[in-house]
């Protein structure tokens, strides 16, 4: 798991944009949006501490990881 505070850093070679969504471990969507090449940060700083799950996706392909809201 990474901890963080404030921002989550997505970091892609690619020029796609994709979508997010950062789910609780209840299952239930908290934060959703969409990331650009430019756009590679995301804040989550309103979110309570807690253990949550960062789905991100394009048309083609699709990633998760679990991070820790500090």
């Amino acid at each position: 798991s990474n901890p963080t505070n404030n921002l989550l850093n997505n970091k892609s070679e690619s020029d796609l944009d994709f979508s997010y969504n950062i789910i609780d471990l209840s299952g239930k969507s908290v934060l959703a949006g969409s990331l650009t090449q430019m756009d590679q940060s995301i804040s989550v700083d309103q979110l309570p501490k807690g253990i949550y799950v960062f789905k991100i996706q394009n048309g083609k392909h699709s990633a998760h990881h679990k991070f820790v809201k500090l």
